[in-house]
């Protein structure tokens, strides 16, 4: 009797709908179950996770601008559809070095044996990469993306960290080397006085192995960190998962993690700082908005940047949203370096896009915009409420909102003596701290 864990397709679209990869591994399915989802995911823009049509189970996730689909005909977990569906992006990014719609299409005879490799009629073999390694043949195509000369065009995409050649690198090129990332992506809620109304930081640990071996790592963090409710004092976190093959013996006393890691990337901690966040928000928003005339508003966007002055923010997205009686508006940028900033409204969604391609620290920027309305200004307190949220996207390259730090990063410990063996003297380490905004939101209008 066939197993309910069994999956029907898998397929890969586009944001356009276009179909990059199809793989039917049972046939018990009609055609154009690709439509079929499209069409669906196309009219309900909250579609869920799973759904069901013409007794089609649709499981999906979306992922740098990609549709991750599998279906089923039987009634399987969805917890087991999902971990398919990720472990199977995480091995395509592991061979082909980047998931992105240009890699996928370049690199489609290799996408394909990975999948044949994956799943035999239907049931998912393997998750590891490292026992895939010797059994698909086909070399990856690799490039590089090169960021964009324009900047607004860019920024209206969705914000990303910018690959760097060494994490763009396919796991079949083994050079002895490991990358970390530490990811944090930041909620903020502004009153219109710039004051925090809520915060939430969500950050993530990724590495990345190219070690030849299985050599043991040794991960010491900040010697403060404090895990839970305490004092006013250390690093505080509220919460913090690890993955499965992390060993935290030394964790509770002296902040030590060790592992053997496993080939390609995986995420090694994931934690998150709510309501002990209690550090400074990289950047503020403030605005105000005042009456100039029976049918003219004017509208304030100041912001400034409370990170140090080494550090700078990169690829500012601001977002405002105006009154719909909006009919022009002209604007002015409070910064000598213009060629930094760009601006642009757009009448059709009655909204300003403004860009700034690099914000230093200590800094403050404005933008003030003329609007002209349709209609009259009777009531200054309707059209403010009109205006906004302000919504605000960002990168901070080599900076973190929270204070989690590497201490070090010690590899190929030998078990005797506890120093570094001679086989892995020549590792080379990556280290790369990233603070991200997720949603970064002030309020225009203030409630009584």
């Amino acid at each position: 009797m066939t197993q309910p864990s069994a999956i029907s397709q898998f397929f890969i679209l586009s944001i356009r709908g276009d179909r990059l990869v199809s793989r039917d591994f049972r046939s018990d399915i009609v055609k154009g179950a690709e439509e079929i989802f499209f069409s669906f995911i196309s009219r309900n823009r909250s579609a869920p996770p799973v759904f069901m049509i013409e007794g089609i189970n649709f499981l999906h996730i979306h992922k740098n601008g990609l549709h991750f689909v599998i279906t089923t005909k039987f009634n399987m977990s969805p917890v087991s559809g999902f971990e398919y569906l990720n472990r199977c992006t995480i091995i395509i990014k592991d061979f082909t070095g980047q998931l992105s719609e240009d890699s996928i299409k370049m690199n489609l005879s290799l996408v394909y044996e990975i999948l044949d490799e994956l799943f035999d009629d239907g049931f998912m073999q393997t998750t590891s990469t490292s026992q895939l390694c010797s059994f698909v043949q086909n070399q990856p195509f690799v490039t590089v993306d090169l960021p964009s000369s324009s900047l607004l065009p860019s920024l209206v995409m969705e914000q990303k960290s910018v690959n760097s050649r060494a994490t763009c690198r396919p796991i079949t090129d083994k050079n002895n080397d490991i990358y970390v990332d530490i990811l944090e992506k930041i909620d903020v809620e502004f009153n219109s006085e710039g004051s925090t109304i809520r915060s939430d930081v969500l950050g993530s640990i990724v590495m990345k192995s190219y070690l030849l071996g299985c050599p043991l790592l040794r991960l010491g963090f900040n010697t403060d960190l404090v895990i839970g409710r305490s004092k006013d004092y250390g690093v505080q976190i509220d919460s913090v998962n690890f993955c499965e093959f992390v060993n935290l013996s030394e964790f509770e006393q002296s902040r030590v993690l060790t592992l053997y890691p496993q080939d390609g990337e995986f995420t090694l901690m994931n934690y998150r700082v709510g309501t002990s966040y209690k550090n400074d928000m990289p950047f503020r928003i403030f605005t105000n908005v005042s009456g100039v005339g029976a049918f003219k508003i004017e509208i304030e966007v100041k912001i400034r940047a409370d990170i140090p002055k080494t550090t700078h923010g990169s690829n500012l997205f601001i977002r405002i949203p105006l009154p719909r009686t909006t009919d022009n508006v002209v604007t002015t940028i409070g910064s000598l370096n213009t060629n930094q900033h760009s601006v642009e409204y757009r009448a059709y969604q009655k909204t300003v896009l403004w860009g700034i391609k690099k914000f230093s620290g200590m800094t403050e920027q404005f933008l003030r915009l003329s609007v002209s309305l349709s209609t009259p200004v009777n009531d200054l307190s309707i059209i403010k409420r009109q205006i906004g949220p302000v919504n605000m996207k960002f990168e901070i390259p080599m900076h973190n909102v929270s204070g989690v730090q590497l201490r070090f990063l010690k590899i190929g410990l030998d078990e005797i003596s506890g120093k570094v063996s001679s086989k892995q003297s020549n590792v080379k380490r990556w280290v790369r701290y990233v603070t991200q905004a997720n949603s970064y939101v002030s309020r225009v209008y203030k409630e009584n």
